[in-house]
């Protein structure tokens, strides 16, 4: 039968002597302290030279009053066109919304980075941005160097400068102080890297903002005077038109001039005169032949002669009567559309001189946009909030040092104090060799001298 054997060097009982103490970590800080002092210097190295490379940060602020109360549609085209207008109006906080997303568009940053002609280094972007620059541009020259490859003129060209202004400016509506919902002033911040940039800046884009919808109603306006002025020419050589054919048949029917200029309240035209003659000559005529029939019979050549004279002269006030009421009927249809094109022509000009009104309005108007608090030439450069960081660094390069120092302690299994060799072999230790180098030790087993 086998039988336990009792272990060669029994684990002795836990006690207060094996718990990590102030002491060991005095131990192995200066046991690492090259190791901590490494790290420190190279993260400190590397923060404080990566806050140097960045720009200066300045702010331009200002403060805007949106009146929703006042903004409109202007309806260009009402009484001359079907059109119908909107009985509903957007919540506020839609309003609101979409102003400050207006103040972000990339026409507003386009006509900022236009005006003052700026490149991409002139704007302020994000820290990495700046810190990789210069490896960016390495990597182009090598790839120029040595793959024949020009770079991206896009990656630091207009749209690239726009997005990194779009992204410079921040637009919060105030809030309340003395509910839950948000006031109508709209706070809009802009960052640069030059001071005097960045008030000019945020000026334009307060301008840019305020006159957008004045903008807007122009090209409105304009859109709306062109097409007013097409239809205005058709409709006055419409006019013109119907002008003429009523000017020619005027000239062929002379008779119908009073029914032209209203000067017969019956509306009957001249025409009838002729009729009334041709019909007194038939009255003559009848009553001439009642006359010769006393006398003649029918058969008679004088009485047929009479006859036939009668029935011509009835044919003939038939075929005036006929005429008339055709000429009557062609004359109304010119006068209606006579009538027609003249309302048309009014209404047109009326709406001409409307919109040319509003545009001369709209120019001499301030908008529904109040800047209150115009931007100011900003002062802080955000140099304390770069001392913060080399400092956060050099707090982050030490406690770096301080975790690879515990990472070596924790993987090194050597018994390196009188504590170790009680605690992990439960003997006692006879006695403490001095620290030898390698060198040394050699020269005392090889019997030289150190």
């Amino acid at each position: 039968m086998s039988r336990d054997l009792p272990p060669l060097f029994p684990a002795p009982a836990a006690s207060r002597d094996s718990s990590f103490t102030r002491r060991d970590f005095a131990r192995i800080a200066f046991k690492y302290l090259g190791t901590i002092m490494s790290c420190s210097v190279l993260v400190s190295a590397v923060v404080v030279a990566g806050v140097l490379m960045l720009p200066p940060d300045y702010t331009a602020e200002a403060k805007v009053l949106v009146n929703t109360e006042q903004q409109g549609t202007p309806s260009f085209f009402s009484g001359v066109a079907a059109y119908r207008e909107r009985n509903d109006a957007d919540p506020v906080n839609r309003r609101m919304e979409t102003e400050m997303e207006l103040v972000e568009i990339a026409p507003i940053s386009e006509e900022v980075v236009r005006t003052l002609n700026l490149s991409l280094d002139q704007v302020s972007r994000a820290p990495i941005d700046h810190l990789l620059a210069p490896v960016t541009r390495l990597m182009n020259w090598l790839s120029l160097l040595l793959l024949n490859k020009p770079p991206d003129p896009d990656a630091t060209g207009l749209r690239a400068t726009v997005a990194a202004m779009q992204k410079a400016i921040k637009v919060e509506p105030l809030k309340s102080k003395s509910a839950d919902a948000n006031s109508n002033i709209i706070s809009i911040s802009l960052r640069s890297p030059d001071a005097a940039r960045a008030q000019q800046a945020l000026g334009i884009v307060l301008t840019a903002y305020t006159q957008f919808d004045i903008r807007l109603n122009r090209q409105a306006g304009e859109s709306a005077l062109a097409i007013v002025d097409r239809e205005l020419k058709t409709a006055e050589a419409a006019l013109r038109n119907i002008e003429e054919q009523q000017r020619t048949f005027l000239n062929e029917h002379p008779s119908f001039a009073d029914l032209a200029t209203g000067a017969t309240g019956s509306g009957a035209p001249k025409e009838e005169s002729i009729i009334a003659q041709l019909k007194r000559r038939e009255i003559d005529l009848e009553l001439e032949l009642s006359t010769l029939r006393q006398t003649y019979y029918d058969r008679a050549p004088r009485v047929r002669s009479l006859l036939g004279s009668l029935a011509e002269v009835k044919a003939r006030i038939a075929s005036e009567v006929g005429r008339g009421a055709s000429d009557v009927v062609a004359f109304n249809a010119i006068k209606r559309d006579l009538d027609a094109a003249e309302k048309r022509t009014g209404e047109l000009t009326s709406k001409r001189s409307q919109i040319a009104l509003f545009l001369d309005m709209n120019e001499r108007q301030s908008g529904n946009r109040v800047v209150i608090e115009s931007p100011e030439l900003p002062k802080d450069s955000g140099k304390k909030k770069k001392i913060l960081i080399a400092a956060v660094g050099c707090l982050v390069g030490v406690l770096l040092g301080l975790g690879l120092a515990g990472f070596f302690q924790y993987n090194d299994h050597r018994l390196q104090t009188k504590n170790d060799v009680r605690h992990h072999l439960g003997i006692p230790m006879l006695a403490q060799l001095p620290q030898t180098s390698p060198r040394q030790v050699r020269a005392l087993f090889g019997q030289e001298s150190p």
